[in-house]
């Protein structure tokens, strides 16, 4: 892969802080009193808001700033900027791979986990999806509803691993100054990397610009993620993207069920994307409390 093309899927990704604040400046314009959102994406603007009141949900200004580094850099800005620091201006950032989160004076609220993609993930999410989108909510003994929850972290936690590594390979940039990671997110094929015998080759032929870990790098860094629940702190879009091939594979093993007779009712097949997940994400006691006190829940 050419620096060029680096280069120019940075651009791709870039928008202009001042694109921004002059959004900001118009929003404002028209409507004095309702609250500035800042959000990293489009994702995060359909997740949060979710979660507003129903006033709140349609009476705020949603500002995405397309990275989480723009949101700081948006922050400072109205800080500094007098006509506008005198609005209310809230902020909704993922932890990522940060060991320090800034302070600062706008109230900001960050994830306890990597991103949001992995609160779709969480146990309680995906009960409520399979008994809503499989409908199968008044006719699935509990027995039935843990052999489809075993059936999913069994295919789950066999690929962690790779996911692990994937994770891995990522902080390793990160703690390396490495920003080459950031803009190739995009070119890791999923079911190709979950297929690779060997990941790191894997990811050592796909990116041949980018530093790879010493033996013992690779060890250290995988340790990092063991944990009891460790799609939690994965990066989400990877988490998300294996969450949704699950997904298909409890369908199919529905189908199965529903031929056997073990299930009633006609499973009703899903369009697996963030914004119809939401729906089934349980409330976060952090973000309630965080909502609740900036007057957003």
């Amino acid at each position: 892969m050419s620096i060029d093309y680096v280069d120019k899927k940075k651009r791709e990704t870039e928008k202009k802080i001042s694109d921004i604040i002059s959004d900001i400046t118009k929003a404002v314009s028209k409507e004095k009193d309702w609250p500035i959102c800042l959000y990293e994406g489009p994702d995060d603007n359909i997740f949060y808001s979710h979660f507003f009141s129903e006033s709140k949900k349609e009476c705020h200004h949603s500002i995405v700033c397309a990275r989480k580094s723009n949101v700081y850099k948006v922050v400072n800005q109205i800080k500094n900027n007098k006509s506008l620091k005198k609005y209310r201006t809230i902020s909704f950032v993922d932890h990522d791979f940060d060991d320090i989160i800034l302070e600062n004076d706008v109230p900001m609220y960050t994830t306890p986990c990597y991103a949001i993609e992995n609160f779709y993930c969480s146990g309680e999410a995906f009960e409520r999806f399979v008994k809503s989108e499989l409908n199968i909510q008044n006719c699935i003994d509990p027995e039935k509803l843990d052999y489809l929850k075993k059936h999913f972290y069994n295919s789950f936690l066999n690929n962690i691993g790779k996911i692990a590594i994937l994770n891995s390979w990522a902080f390793f940039q990160r703690k390396k100054g490495n920003n080459y990671r950031k803009v190739c997110f995009d070119d890791v094929n999923i079911k190709d990397f979950l297929k690779a015998k060997d990941s790191w080759k894997y990811l050592s032929e796909k990116f041949p610009e980018a530093m790879m870990p010493s033996n013992k790098e690779k060890e250290d860094l995988a340790s990092c993620y063991i944990h009891e629940k460790p799609f939690f702190y994965y990066r989400g879009k990877w988490v998300f993207l294996l969450y949704k091939q699950q997904i298909d594979s409890i369908i199919e093993n529905a189908k199965e069920l529903l031929k056997s007779g073990k299930i009633k009712s006609k499973p009703n097949i899903p369009c697996a994307t963030i914004s119809s997940l939401v729906n089934y994400v349980p409330l976060d006691n952090q973000l309630e409390v965080f909502l609740k006190a900036n007057g957003l829940a």
